[in-house]
């Protein structure tokens, strides 16, 4: 790419209040980044907003190179955990895995997050979601925002410490785009305890868990609920829903598709 037109182009990403793909947050610290006069000011005031707690606020990209640095701290596929285990002075424990990248807008306001399954947690009334950190303790990560019993799914809604890598646990870029699947179609997923899943066959496009599911060969484990499940197309990994769990008769796994999840939870993919 010619300098002359990663300049210009980085002028016209800089005079803007929010830059898709660049900016993914509107805390004041982060957001004065837009008036840098360069590439590099701009990256050394994400690295100081980095050192005072706040990986994760905005992603920056080398238009020149055509390098994204992910400045995002979760991943799909990473462990979850719920409020209800802590009550009492108790234990963590290990409810699923998160789940694709989604937001909702609030009264003007853009909340970012994630998807996963509502069955991981077993009380919804305690709305605090939980990680676990490299030292070994918790932290909060965000919050229940909106679910389906229905569908066993659950919006959460991210601190402005946090955000949603574009790869999962794996390494694999997911693309804020839904697919739709036919049967012998093959789909993949990344779960926090099965780890990568590959290429495994759709056996249905409805299920008898609901016609907002479909059923697949892979075979999973407790832990990997919530998981996005996505399908290698058009040169992209595009995503099909969330790991719900199994078919109890034959083992098949269950996937609810997102179609139907962000529909009825008013949400879309970023």
């Amino acid at each position: 790419m010619k300098k002359h037109f990663v300049k210009h182009t980085l002028a016209v990403m800089l005079s803007l209040t929010v830059i898709t793909g660049s900016f993914l947050t509107g805390d004041a610290q982060a957001a004065k980044a837009k008036d840098a006069s360069s590439l590099d000011q701009m990256q050394s005031w994400y690295q100081e907003y980095k050192q005072n707690g706040n990986a994760g606020a905005f992603e920056a990209t080398k238009y020149a190179e055509g390098i994204t640095e992910e400045a995002s701290n979760l991943y799909s596929g990473g462990w979850i955990y719920s409020a209800e285990f802590r009550s009492g002075g108790g234990t963590y424990r290990g409810c699923g895995s998160m789940g694709y990248r989604a937001y909702k807008v609030y009264n003007g306001n853009r909340a970012n997050g994630f998807v996963t399954s509502k069955h991981i947690f077993k009380n919804t009334s305690l709305k605090d979601v939980y990680v676990t950190l490299s030292d070994g303790s918790y932290d909060r990560i965000g919050r229940i925002e909106e679910q389906s019993s229905a569908l066993d799914a659950v919006f959460i809604s991210l601190t402005s410490k946090y955000a949603m890598s574009v790869k999962n646990r794996a390494g694999k870029k997911l693309s804020p785009e839904i697919a739709t699947v036919k049967v012998g179609d093959k789909v993949s997923l990344c779960g926090a305890k099965s780890g990568t899943i590959s290429n495994i066959e759709v056996k249905q496009t409805s299920s008898d868990y609901s016609q907002s599911s479909i059923e697949t060969q892979y075979k999973t484990q407790d832990g990997d609920s919530g998981s996005a499940v996505y399908i290698y197309k058009n040169g992209k990994n595009m995503i099909v829903g969330i790991h719900r769990g199994k078919n109890n008769v034959n083992g098949n796994g269950i996937v609810v598709k997102a179609s139907a999840i962000n529909s009825t939870l008013g949400l879309k993919l970023y």
